[in-house]
């Protein structure tokens, strides 16, 4: 898609006009304008710079008084059903997106287009022609959150490689041709032309350093373009109020390494300029997919680039890599120059792995994971009519399936995703984030999975390696738990599962580092030039069917009448039901009555005219009677009966009051007994939990008893050793204890043979656990800069130390002080210079290092005769490392100068 159609210009318009234009705002182009009456075509050099062009002049560029449209030229018989919509807001969600384009129809496919602008762009492919017709016409120029959409055709590939099998010469045929020259054809093995220029340098630098790149008015920018012959992206409108932004440089090898060099001394420079950072490290954004081979197999690569410039270099965790960000961030820290080798290196690598990747991709490899979900969530990722799966097919460009369930209660639910690498990638983690989001699992549990991937059974050995050795470095790699079941059986195309368990970026690290044993072993394999891998139907002959459920046993149900109104209850009942009885028996008899006479009535007529015409009998015949009072008989013995019941009843219903008076008391005995006993279990509970914290508290002063004993026994070892130190010194040095304490001890230190000028030396010693801190708070300046800390082990050397300068710095004193009466010095402590003016016109400069006379040396640094350096080569001391004094006895007798 590098041909531009450029549309609603002048009638002035002239291709001279065009090409400056184009020259002004740096848009290549080749070939020549071709240019008719209000329109004219171009061809740019690749995709970007064509979508670099469309970004630059569509509706914001005017010629002769009129914005000039540009867009990708697309012949008609190409207008079928793919659209790039352009000038889309950068924050808008994947989601509302989705569902603004499935309101003109089916969307089949959607994908971002990497642009460098501040808008997005994607590539959307309709179901039917008419549905991106419709979407073309009510998409074009809608205003979107402020943002007004460009919504043109792009040419369908499938027409264009079509068009290239058909003998058609026409300029518009050619431009398919052209364009699949670049994209290699599908089917034909061959893969497409790339170079080096593909891969841009991409650099991490702080922001605070940005708008000293760029230089005022992009002067310095520019001036780094010009001198590298590069393009140079500063991409700073991207994550607003980040810390870094990213650069990308488009060059050849050389002209990326030389902008990077120029951009690393501009951000030096201002970090000296503003002191903002003592070091400023070189920061370069490689793809994960490089990272793997940048390291090298336990890590030989990276550690020779940085034995070889003398640099350290960091990655960033995989962790750190987001589906929309797939960019690894490696930190090399060093001076300019190893950085800047270290940058060659890194890029040289780079760019190898993606010309071997590149020169191995005819086309992107289908793959097929089945990843098993729990089977309450499959409702969740499918979502309401199936959108959410159809959204999530579309945007990772995968084929998504749920299988269905092996057995009726089954916990877990098998997802069949298929598609290339990049696809599996965002599909799975899609399905990933959808468990943690609808609370599958916990805020702080880690999703973990199952998925299987098949593999050939000839190639699961070595998957497994030898003894296990390649499946167990899987797993410490990966973090993932892979396992190869041995004894499986291989399915009809001969292959077996590998099952892999894991969180997201585990079981995808696994999932790649498997599918790269498989590459490897296709490739030995001679004639290994075979078919896509075979699809992975479901085996219908295990499903069985469900053995029906037995049903469950019927409920007994119980009828309870409940009398509620006082102890007399149960007789009102009781009444009641006699009653309706009773109610029930005169409607049955009659009823009884009615039916005798009603069947004698027709029995006796000889036709139904008959029962018509004549009236009915004025009074029922009597015999109906004998069976009323057979029945009336039976009914007043049954009644008898119950009353003999109901006189027992009646005598047990006395009996209940008391019965129940007795029950009250027993249960208001029980109630007390059982208050007690909560009591007591109260009781019994605080008793134990004091009974507890008494245990707590005893273990805490057992522990602090064992800490101030072993405090005091560590003090008394100190104390000991402190002891025997001063007693080695006891001999040049008195000491004096000032104050003791079970933390700090403070002590005097004066020479033997002190001098006047020397004042006593104060030592405040602290214990802190096993560690001292020891400083001066009084005595002689210089000795100790700041405190000296360290482990008790090393108190001895610290105190020896400290004398030792002590009664140094005390004996240089000593011997000045003797000079000052037989020469003429002056003594400078803050410089240790001492100067000696040997006559009126000679001056000598001397210099004494730390520790002097007992660890340093007395240096002669220049003498002046008339204010003349001289040469002090042809000096030579009576002694080869002399004394002070020596000195100025020697420089005195000395007569030269």
């Amino acid at each position: 898609m590098n041909k531009l159609y450029i549309g609603n210009l002048n009638e002035n318009v002239t291709a001279e006009d065009l090409v400056k234009t184009f020259d002004d705002y740096k848009i290549p182009y080749s070939g020549q304008f071709l240019l008719k009456t209000g329109y004219a075509f171009v061809d740019c050099p690749d995709d970007q710079w064509a979508m670099k062009a469309i970004e630059t002049f569509s509706g914001k560029v005017e010629l002769h008084g009129k914005r000039i449209e540009v867009e990708h030229s697309v012949p008609k018989k190409q207008r079928t059903r793919k659209l790039q919509i352009r000038n889309i807001p950068p924050h808008l969600q994947w989601e509302v997106l989705d569902g603004l384009l499935a309101q003109y129809g089916t969307v089949e496919n959607c994908e971002q287009v990497n642009t460098d602008s501040e808008t997005a762009v994607v590539n959307v492919t309709y179901a039917t022609r008419e549905q991106a017709r419709h979407a073309i016409q009510k998409l074009n120029g809608y205003q979107f959150e402020n943002n007004t959409l460009r919504v043109s055709y792009i040419p369908d590939e499938s027409l264009d490689v079509d068009a290239q099998r058909s003998p058609d010469n026409g300029r518009r045929s050619g431009y398919g041709a052209r364009a699949n020259s670049r994209q290699g054809l599908p089917g034909t093995g061959m893969p497409p032309k790339h170079q080096h220029t593909d891969i841009p340098l991409r650099l991490l630098v702080p922001t605070q350093y940005v708008g000293a790149i760029i230089g005022k008015e992009g002067a310095t920018i520019r001036n780094i373009t010009k001198q590298t012959q590069s393009k140079i992206d500063v991409h700073r409108k991207e994550n607003a109020g980040a810390a870094e932004k990213p650069i990308s440089i488009h060059s050849t090898p050389e002209g990326c390494s030389a902008a990077c060099r120029m951009i690393l001394d501009i951000m030096h420079q201002e970090a000296k300029d503003t002191k903002t950072a003592d070091e400023v490290p070189l920061k370069i954004l490689a793809h994960n997919n490089f990272v793997g081979r940048l390291i090298g197999k336990e890590g030989r690569n990276l550690k020779k680039v940085e034995q070889d410039t003398d640099t350290k270099i960091t990655i960033s965790p995989l962790q750190d890599l987001t589906l929309y960000n797939p960019e690894r961030t490696i930190t090399v820290k060093g001076a300019i120059e190893p950085c800047c080798l270290a940058e060659q290196e890194i890029m040289k690598k780079v760019r190898e792995a993606y010309d071997n990747d590149v020169a191995a991709m005819n086309a992107p490899e289908q793959e097929t994971v089945h990843v098993y979900i729990p089977a309450q969530a499959v409702g969740a990722i499918i979502g309401k009519k199936g959108q959410h799966i159809k959204q999530l097919s579309r945007f990772a460009g995968a084929s998504i399936k749920i299988a269905p369930a092996e057995t009726p209660d089954s916990k877990m639910r098998m997802v069949i995703v298929t598609g290339p690498p990049e696809a599996q990638f965002k599909a799975q983690g899609r399905i990933y984030g959808k468990l943690k989001e609808e609370n599958f699992f916990g805020p702080k549990e880690e999703v973990k999975l199952e998925t299987h991937i098949k593999v050939a059974a000839a190639a699961a050995g070595r998957v497994i390696g030898k003894g296990g050795k390649t499946v167990n470095e899987l797993q410490n790699l990966t973090a993932a738990e892979v396992v190869v079941p041995r004894e499986q059986t291989p399915d009809e195309q001969d292959q077996v599962i590998v099952k892999i368990i894991g969180h997201f970026y585990a079981s995808q690290l696994a999932q790649r580092k498997i599918r790269d044993i498989l590459t490897q072993v296709k490739q030995q394999q001679k004639g290994g030039m075979g078919g896509p891998p075979p699809s992975h139907p479901q085996n219908l002959s295990e499903l069985r069917p469900h053995p029906g459920m037995t049903p469950e046993p019927r409920r007994k149900v119980e009828v309870v009448m409940e009398g509620k109104g006082g102890e007399d209850s149960v007789n009102k009942v009781v009444i009641w039901v006699f009653e309706d009885c009773r109610r029930k028996q005169k409607i049955m008899c009659q009823q009884y009555g009615v039916m005798d006479d009603m069947l004698k009535l027709l029995a006796s007529l000889e036709s139904a005219e008959q029962f018509l015409n004549e009236p009915c009998p004025p009074k029922a015949d009597t015999e109906a009677s004998a069976p009323w009072k057979a029945l009336k008989a039976e009914y007043l013995e049954q009644v008898q009966e119950v009353e003999g019941l109901i006189s027992t009843l009646v005598q047990h219903m006395e009996e209940l009051p008391k019965k129940r008076q007795r029950l009250e008391v027993l249960l208001e005995s029980l109630g007390k007994k059982k208050q007690m006993h909560l009591q007591l279990d109260d009781s019994l509970q605080r008793a134990q939990d004091a009974l507890r914290a008494c245990d707590r508290e005893l273990s805490e002063l057992k522990i602090q008893v064992d800490k101030k004993l072993s405090r005091v026994a560590d003090w008394t070892a100190f104390k000991d050793r402190l002891q025997a130190t001063l007693d080695i010194t006891q001999a040049n040095m008195q000491y004096r204890l000032l104050s003791v304490s079970p933390s700090e001890l403070r002590l005097e230190l004066l020479p033997c043979s002190t001098q006047q000028s020397l004042q006593p030396l104060h030592l405040s010693v602290t214990m802190t656990e096993n560690h001292f801190r020891l400083q001066v708070f009084q005595g002689t300046a210089g000795l100790i800069e700041e405190s000296v800390e360290g482990h008790v082990r090393e108190l001895s050397a610290a105190l020896l130390e400290v004398m030792e300068c002590y009664v140094s710095q005390g004996k240089m004193l000593a011997e000045i002080q003797t000079l000052h009466s037989r020469f003429a010095i002056d003594w400078c402590p803050a410089k240790r210079l001492l100067t000696f003016l040997k006559s009126a016109t000679t001056v000598c400069h001397l210099e004494l290092d730390e520790g002097y006379p007992l660890n340093g040396h007395a240096k002669l640094l220049a003498v002046r005769k008339d204010g003349t350096l001289l040469d002090l080569s042809v000096l030579q001391p009576p002694v080869a490392k002399p004394t002070l004094t020596e000195w100025l006895d020697f420089l005195t007798l000395y007569s030269d100068f």
